[in-house]
């Protein structure tokens, strides 16, 4: 009678809702508990309702106030996993999980390299989210150059932590060189470049960076009204 009602028990676990889960763990989360709890309630989850349940619910877990950094490089190497898997249900569940880490205020720099290592970050709502982030790392600049996006690979260009040799090399490229003109981290050697560009605009910015010698920019300004 034991064994059949513990069968019935564990049933009834793995009938739980997506909703329900959500519920359970937002219990075992509040207030702030030790990160090997949570780890357990997700663990639990997936044995009980099954991984897919647990994809939806992860975004849930990743907004809980005073998740330790443990938890937070769990949740994304989860997500990951679950959003490579080839499917539009289990991508659009890992990037929501991935989103919701980036835009909170305490997320490592470890969960942050994680997911810049990952197929994620080529998705345009989490380069976006990446590019956001105060203290984004220097190893992401390369893969937001690679980004089937305009708009990335712009803010990219303009961003305060491009490094110098990125940007070197995205003054190579049309979309982007404005961009990369006005980069106070732009190469003296790049800018020079760009002052000589056939595009008014992209001289013009260079010539307004901070980080272009006085005689320089003088040297331009004199060839320009003779």
């Amino acid at each position: 009678m034991s064994g059949s009602r513990g069968s019935n028990q564990y049933q009834r676990r793995r009938s739980h809702p997506p909703g329900q889960a959500v519920n359970l763990l937002a219990q075992t989360a509040a207030p702030v508990p030790p990160a090997d709890e949570t780890l357990l309630a997700l663990q639990t989850l997936e044995r009980t309702v099954g991984d897919r349940t647990v994809s939806r619910v992860l975004p849930a877990v990743a907004s809980t106030p005073g998740i330790s950094p443990e938890l937070f490089d769990y949740l994304a190497a989860k997500a990951i996993s679950y959003a490579v898997r080839g499917d539009a249900a289990w991508w659009r569940d890992g990037v929501d999980t991935v989103l919701t880490l980036v835009r909170n205020e305490h997320c490592p720099l470890s969960t942050i390299r994680t997911i810049i290592n990952s197929p994620l970050i080529q998705e345009y709502r989490v380069a976006s989210a990446l590019l956001c982030y105060p203290s984004c790392p220097a190893e992401a600049f390369p893969q937001f150059v690679q980004n089937r996006n305009l708009n990335i690979r712009v803010t990219a260009a303009s961003h305060p932590n491009c490094p110098p040799e990125v940007l070197e090399a995205m003054a190579q490229t049309g979309t982007v060189r404005r961009a990369v003109a006005g980069n106070p981290r732009t190469p003296v050697a790049v800018l020079e470049q760009l002052l000589a560009d056939q595009d008014s605009a992209v001289s013009q910015t260079a010539a307004a960076n901070p980080s272009l010698p006085r005689a320089t920019l003088a040297m331009w300004q004199l060839a320009r009204n003779t």
